[in-house]
């Protein structure tokens, strides 16, 4: 008697092979899915600590006696973001509390929010 001596594939060592395939394929565009996401979510956070900063900076070099509430809105990369200023008094007159947050949606439309508290004295170190 001879043997079937015919290689090949069966149709079933075919069907694992591309369940195999097709698990490893899911697993490869669920990672790039994720770091897009997480991409995404770090630009928005970069520019909203960026937006932050940059609005603290021009509260710390204001005039002491102007320093005000305010609010506003600034179109950038990721969408608009809404920045809010508080001025309040802290512990004595000549102490203000500072606190800027910076608030958006992600492209997820999750509300994300950053802020950022300081206290600024009417007198700078350089005064006598």
């Amino acid at each position: 008697m001879q043997a079937n001596t015919v290689k090949g594939f069966s149709l079933i060592e075919m069907l694992v092979a591309i369940a195999i395939f097709g698990i490893m394929l899911g697993g490869v565009f669920t990672a790039v899915n994720r770091g897009n996401y997480l991409l995404n979510t770090s630009a928005g956070l970069l520019q909203a600590r960026s937006l932050v900063n940059k609005t603290m900076e021009r509260m710390k070099v204001s005039p002491f006696e102007e320093l005000q509430n305010q609010s506003f809105t600034e179109e950038t990369p990721q969408g608009e973001m809404t920045v809010e200023v508080r001025i309040s008094e802290f512990q004595a007159p000549t102490l203000k509390k500072i606190d800027v947050s910076v608030q958006w949606k992600d492209r997820h439309e999750h509300s994300r929010k950053l802020a950022l508290s300081t206290l600024r004295s009417q007198y700078s170190l350089g005064n006598k």
